[in-house]
């Protein structure tokens, strides 16, 4: 307890303590909330290495549960984020939603398109993707689509890789891989399950870049994008 209020201050509620020189693992291990008796709260185990968020590993940052009051499944590495504040937030949300990132800047909610800044971004990928309508940043490198040999399982092979920058508060947002025969005619059909998170960069600012992978589709003539969706 004195360490942690050292760090966090009083006045947040703790529901039990460790034991003298007991601490959760940086590298991973199962964990357990009970109300005694065995009977379980919540059960799984965590991991610091991908599927899982891999800069909370040891540099300030810590897991963060998203949307927590929608009791998603803990056992899910996607249902997890690096915290957007070094030190985490023990007690309160770090999250943000449009409307009260909009109203910040005196934005309108009911135009989700509007280019404030002329960068060719429109409000809703500017939030979804940590920027500011009042930046005027160009949008190259907030997301890349290449193909890259990656070693997987000790195997060399060619992948897809998507990289996105994310604004990490803003859980209120979901982005989707798709993918599509024809750009022209063609219709987008979601292929996000067929990604893994296999690395993910902290920015500091909020915001950090997540890498995803795909082994490289035999047929050709493929075309990709990410989309951003509000949940």
């Amino acid at each position: 307890r004195a360490a942690f209020e050292s760090r966090y201050g009083g006045g947040r509620s703790i529901a039990g303590e460790w034991q003298a020189g007991d601490r959760l693992s940086n590298g991973g291990e199962r964990l357990k909330l009970s109300f005694g008796a065995g009977v379980p709260i919540q059960d799984f185990d965590y991991l610091d290495e991908a599927p899982w968020p891999s800069s909370p590993d040891g540099i300030g940052f810590s897991l963060t549960l998203i949307n927590p009051h929608l009791n998603p499944d803990p056992r899910d590495p996607s249902n997890w984020r690096p915290s957007a504040v070094a030190g985490g937030s023990p007690g309160s949300l770090d999250t943000i939603s449009f409307g009260t990132w909009a109203a910040e800047f005196g934005l309108p909610l009911d135009d989700p398109e509007l280019d404030n800044d002329l960068d060719n971004l429109g409000l809703f990928r500017e939030y979804a993707q940590g920027g500011s309508p009042e930046g005027n940043i160009p949008g190259e490198g907030l997301v890349d689509i290449e193909v890259k040999e990656l070693l997987v399982d000790r195997v060399p092979a060619p992948h897809l890789v998507v990289s996105v920058m994310r604004n990490l508060a803003a859980d209120d947002i979901a982005f989707h891989i798709e993918r599509n025969s024809n750009s022209l005619v063609g219709e987008w059909e979601d292929a996000t399950d067929n990604f893994v998170l296999f690395s993910d960069s902290q920015l500091g600012n909020g915001t950090a870049i997540l890498r995803y992978r795909a082994p490289l589709p035999t047929e050709s003539g493929h075309y990709w994008r990410v989309k951003f969706t509000a949940k």
